[in-house]
């Protein structure tokens, strides 16, 4: 397990949080605070509308809530790398 910090964009507030090494590179959480979702990776973390929430999850089976409604597979994780890899930054923003 690896312990992140994190600042939630959009109330600022800190959250501390418990992420097993292999989600470590890019996750989606809500925050603990205002609610909203957010995704993390590399280091940056964003803000998600509802409607972007719903299309990743729509996607890739997630985690929900740490209840494990879904699970993301080994090959859905590869995926996701990729398509967030061929990405240019600004489209990434734009995402956000």
């Amino acid at each position: 397990m690896e312990y992140i910090q994190i600042d939630c964009p959009h109330c600022y507030k800190q959250m501390d949080l418990e992420i097993p090494k292999k989600y470590k590179k890019i996750f989606m959480c809500f925050c603990h605070h205002c609610k909203t979702p957010l995704i993390y990776g590399e280091g940056h973390v964003g803000e998600m509308d509802l409607k972007e929430y719903e299309f990743i999850k729509s996607k890739f089976k997630i985690e929900v809530g740490g209840s494990k409604k879904e699970l993301i597979t080994e090959k859905q994780i590869i995926a996701l790398e990729k398509y967030l890899e061929d990405l240019d930054v600004d489209s990434f923003l734009k995402m956000l």
